[in-house]
């Protein structure tokens, strides 16, 4: 006899998966009527349930407060979805632009990701939800939290040394409009990356608007010591570069050496194709649910928060050459 699902239970009673899953659970979120529906027909039906952590439910509130992110945190939800599907849990996703909240989940979860989230009434409200709670890249400095990050700093540090491998000795962090901790890291790990090359020198280029960025690296451009080597905050902002580089006749990588951060659709599909460091967002979403998980099933064996640190990795493509002065 096949094995009877929730899948099964839900497309007999007309209802969600979610609801089947409620209500068997005898979580609050669906009605008496619905509960009793439910229930007389699993046992209709001959559904066993398990005592696996079918019966958990995650919440996930993700923000895009640097939109450029969208991307990346898609795979980390990617990830977080394939984790959580292969654990048994039920998943609710919310937004923090969106019309459901956290509060709207407050008595429908056993435990909480946040991607992208650092705000303290946020955190407060999580706080008195009393539900495991692991996060996912931003971070206050000692905080308290389980969190799942990425290499930052390294990231920076490593690009800045294989840079200076080449001869380069004018480089440019292109830091764009917004600051954000993730590119303050990668800023300090270029910049440490010069700290034995006396004749080495970063830039950190930020601009107000089209006009600014063109007058400042018209500057940097101008020098009788140019800049010959970009290291962008994200992929999207080496796009950008690209072109204003392209526009004054400095060829890449002859001329100047290109480098971006993110691995986003835009950096395998540009001419040249760009090198950059791709983030293993599935990697954060999987291992933050692994983590959630064990939180859950142990809760009286915390003795210390964890944080997982999850190395990135150098693509290289076409936009890396070394230094020729022009």
């Amino acid at each position: 006899m096949p094995k009877v699902t929730l899948q099964a239970i839900a497309e007999a009673a007309g209802v969600s998966k979610y609801a089947v899953s409620r209500a068997l659970a005898g979580k609050p979120g669906v009605s008496d009527a619905t509960r009793i529906r439910i229930n007389e027909l699993a046992k209709e039906l001959g559904y066993r349930r398990t005592t696996s952590a079918a019966s958990k439910t995650l919440a996930v509130l993700c923000e895009d407060a640097d939109m450029i992110n969208g991307e990346v945190n898609q795979k980390i939800m990617s990830g977080i979805r394939d984790e959580a599907h292969r654990s048994g849990f039920d998943l609710i996703e919310l937004q923090t632009t969106g019309a459901r909240r956290l509060s709207d989940v407050a008595d429908r979860t056993d435990g909480l990701i946040f991607v992208g989230v650092n705000r303290p009434e946020v955190l407060d409200a999580a706080a008195k939800l009393g539900v495991p709670l692991v996060k996912v890249g931003t971070f206050d400095l000692l905080e308290q939290s389980d969190i799942v990050r990425g290499t930052n700093y390294e990231n920076g540090r490593v690009i800045g040394e294989m840079l200076l491998q080449k001869d380069h000795r004018k480089m440019v962090f292109v830091r764009g409009r917004r600051d954000f901790r993730g590119r303050q890291e990668r800023f300090n790990g270029f910049k440490a990356s010069t700290f034995h090359t006396p004749d080495a020198t970063v830039y950190d280029l930020r601009w107000t608007d089209s006009d600014d960025l063109d007058k400042q690296l018209s500057e940097l451009l101008a020098e009788p010591d140019p800049a010959t080597a970009f290291f962008c905050a994200h992929d999207g902002l080496a796009v950008t570069i690209m072109s204003e580089l392209l526009t004054r006749n400095i060829r890449i990588p002859q001329d100047a050496s290109l480098i971006g951060h993110g691995d986003y659709v835009t950096a395998q599909h540009v001419r040249p194709p760009l090198t950059t460091i791709r983030t293993p967002g599935t990697a954060f979403g999987r291992e933050a649910v692994r983590l959630l998980k064990d939180r859950m099933e142990n809760p009286d064996n915390i003795e210390y928060r964890v944080r997982i640190q999850i190395p990135s990795e150098i693509i290289m493509r076409d936009t890396v050459g070394v230094c020729r002065k022009r």
